[in-house]
């Protein structure tokens, strides 16, 4: 199997929505009931006023967030085959990354980590154009928005702000204006949420939203 994956061969594509559905079966046969999916945390749930919690039936939730796996993991296999990675393209990068998908429960139904993944798969792109442009301040201002977009979506998506930081670090020399940057591009978002909030007169349904 993995010799086959080996290959950059368009056909495996099929034998990789294969592999998807096989790993899914067994979970899709025992699907809970009730599959609750919630993509925003709770300072931001009031940009989001219907319930949509359980909008999809179970089932359907699993084929979705089985078709959302599949689509990050041509993505992430693009990326590595793009900056070549591996010395040659090959789709061993997303035979692992849906293998890998199909061991933890928030990657089989859909969920706020399994939609991140896509805003970390774009800024894995990002931060490798970190090594070859010469001026990257738009760069890191992007990648200051993807992180709080994300944290938007689910909290603890912040920390990846610390990888901008030392992605800086190792691929550039020092220089305060893009570490700069990158904190104002964190800050945009929320300054932009608090507008929101303040023109339809939510901020104090805000500040309750954000208690613990």
């Amino acid at each position: 199997m993995i010799n086959l994956f080996r290959n950059y061969n368009p056909l495996n594509i099929i034998w990789l929505a294969i592999l998807l559905f096989v790993l899914r079966i067994g979970f899709m046969v025992q699907v809970p009931e009730k599959v609750e999916f919630i993509f925003v945390e709770p300072f931001a749930r009031l940009l989001v006023p219907v319930k949509y919690e359980y909008a999809f039936s179970p089932l359907l939730n699993v084929i979705l967030a089985g078709g959302l796996v599949f689509i990050q993991a041509l993505l992430l296999n693009s990326l590595i085959n793009h900056h070549n990675l591996l010395g040659k393209p090959t789709f061993l990068p997303a035979l692992m990354y849906i293998t890998l998908s199909g061991l933890f429960t928030p990657f089989l139904t859909l969920s706020a980590p399994l939609l991140c993944n896509f805003l970390l798969i774009w800024m894995l792109f990002k931060l490798f154009n970190l090594y070859k442009g010469e001026d990257v301040k738009s760069t890191t201002y992007d990648l200051g928005l993807i992180v709080a977009v994300g944290s938007l979506v689910y909290f603890p998506f912040i920390y990846l702000f610390l990888v901008i930081w030392i992605a800086l670090m190792i691929f550039r020399p020092f220089n305060w204006r893009e570490w700069v940057i990158s904190i104002l591009g964190y800050v945009t978002v929320f300054f932009f949420l608090a507008v929101i909030y303040f023109m339809n007169d939510m901020l104090p349904g805000l500040a309750i939203s954000g208690r613990p």
